[in-house]
């Protein structure tokens, strides 16, 4: 067995300082490729028959914002190919390999109003500093830090929008004041059929927890008081 002398290890040593400073000066001089962000609208959905490509090398992957919680996408390195298991990833996610990757392939459902920002790290390791923490019992949930009111007209016999598509609204009650049965729903909504709606009665209300567009339905309309009335939380 060799001996470790003082040499020895001063040798060794020299020659690993010799490659962090030829990193340094590759750094000041070369300013190489490091990180790539890569935001995506998830309005459409990605099949894994048909993915989005990230065509670039990479050793690990951050999300590092995305429209709430509940957005993800799945991931794959190097192959589309079904016989490996996609990766799901949402907000604060990492993923990290040893070694750099040639690639890989991003699929998901289609998210309404939706997008992420995902960030790619060619030779470092990113792990996210922060949690995302949902605790049930004892928690306050605060659910927007604004609130408007509005009434709405609704024509007779034609779905009416009631809100638009917002990513910023937290909450929106509809109040149904036109004294008779109102249906609700997407765009296209009815009283009957394949576009049957939800129906809220005469007085009723609802919540809706959702930032895509609602439309409404009433075979015999109704303005002002005798209308709908709106408050939306952001």
């Amino acid at each position: 067995m060799d001996m470790i002398t003082p040499d020895v290890v001063n040798a060794i040593l020299a020659k690993a300082r010799e490659v962090d400073s030829a990193s340094i000066f590759e750094g000041n001089t070369a300013r190489p490729f490091e990180i790539q962000g890569v935001t995506l609208d998830l309005s459409t959905a990605k099949d894994p028959s048909d993915p989005f490509k990230i065509n670039f090398p990479f050793k690990s992957i951050y999300i590092s914002t995305a429209t709430d919680t509940g957005v993800s996408v799945n991931f794959r390195p190097n192959s589309r190919d079904s016989f490996q298991t996609s990766v799901p990833l949402s907000l604060k996610d990492s993923h990290i390999f040893t070694k750099p990757i040639s690639g890989g392939f991003l699929d998901w459902s289609a998210q309404s109003g939706k997008t992420i920002t995902i960030l790619f790290f060619l030779s470092s390791e990113f792990r996210s500093g922060s949690q995302i923490s949902v605790t049930s019992g004892g928690l306050v949930i605060n659910e927007g830090t604004s609130v408007t009111t509005s009434p709405l007209t609704l024509v007779a016999a034609t779905s009416t929008q009631v809100v638009a598509a917002d990513t910023t609204r937290k909450n929106l009650v509809v109040q149904n004041n036109t004294g008779a049965d109102v249906w609700f729903g997407p765009v296209g909504v009815t009283n009957t059929g394949a576009t049957l709606g939800i129906k809220v009665g005469a007085g009723g209300s609802f919540v809706w927890k959702n930032t895509a567009a609602l439309y409404a339905y009433s075979v015999a309309g109704g303005a002002g008081d005798s209308g709908l009335l709106r408050m939306s939380e952001a």
